[in-house]
């Protein structure tokens, strides 16, 4: 039992040692706030005094705060004007999100299955909204990129921009912020991936590329689902061959 006190008074000193900082309180304070919706994209944000004597803590912890919220694009520090909840959400909200999943390893297994969850998550979900004018949006897309492919060598850059484009309008046609956030994440996520396949088609890689997007959209501007997902899954099973190849 003595033994036993010990140990845990053991932790309990070890996890004193961990203390927050005044700065990590600030943050907690707004990302909790946030949470409640007690604070809201484009809500302004009290003056760095009263914040300060609100929490007990120094001008300085509440600055270096609103530092690292601005650098994860949870605010917008407006000089001579106060600082911001952030209207938007920025690409850089994601970024912190992305080093996470990268220090966890990327199996390519797991990839696999992420991306085909989403993206037949997305499909679905952008045949029972998507509109005659986003149809004719992603129309578009595809003939510029067809245009493009033609009239040029294989050309790296022209097949990165199309597929960013693309899935972007499919993300836009899903009319739900919170999925269009989070496919946009998967693109920034896969792209690197994606180049990877792309350079191994080599000239055929934007031949292959337009045949696949115009199946998926085919689906979609049909409202078929079973040709849509059947086009989804054979896209992501196209991916993962030529990656592990």
């Amino acid at each position: 039992m003595e033994r036993q006190n010990r140990d845990i008074i053991s932790l309990l000193e070890k996890d004193n040692k961990k203390k927050k900082t005044a700065t990590d309180v600030v943050i907690d304070k707004i990302k909790s706030l946030l949470l409640a919706k007690e604070l809201k994209p484009g809500d302004l944000i009290p003056p760095e005094n009263e914040l300060a004597n609100a929490m007990n803590v120094s001008r300085g912890s509440v600055r270096e705060a609103m530092k690292v919220l601005s650098a994860f694009g949870i605010v917008e520090i407006k000089r001579g004007n106060g600082t911001y909840i952030a209207s938007e959400i920025g690409e850089q909200c994601l970024d912190p999100l992305i080093f996470g999943i990268i220090y966890q390893g990327n199996d390519i297994e797991e990839m696999r299955e992420l991306r085909e969850l989403f993206e037949l998550g997305v499909i679905k979900d952008a045949i029972k909204h998507v509109t005659e004018e986003e149809c004719n949006e992603i129309q578009r897309i595809l003939d510029d990129f067809e245009e493009k492919i033609t009239e040029s060598d294989f050309d790296e850059q022209i097949i990165y921009a199309h597929e960013e484009a693309f899935h972007r309008a499919l993300g836009r046609a899903t009319h739900n912020r919170l999925i269009e956030y989070m496919y946009s994440f998967l693109l920034k996520f896969m792209q690197s991936e994606i180049k990877v396949t792309t350079s191994k088609f080599k000239t055929a890689a934007g031949q292959n590329t337009l045949k696949i997007h115009k199946k998926i959209f085919e689906g979609l501007k049909e409202k078929d689902f079973r040709k849509a997902t059947k086009a989804v899954s054979a896209s992501v099973s196209t991916w993962h061959k030529y990656y592990i190849e």
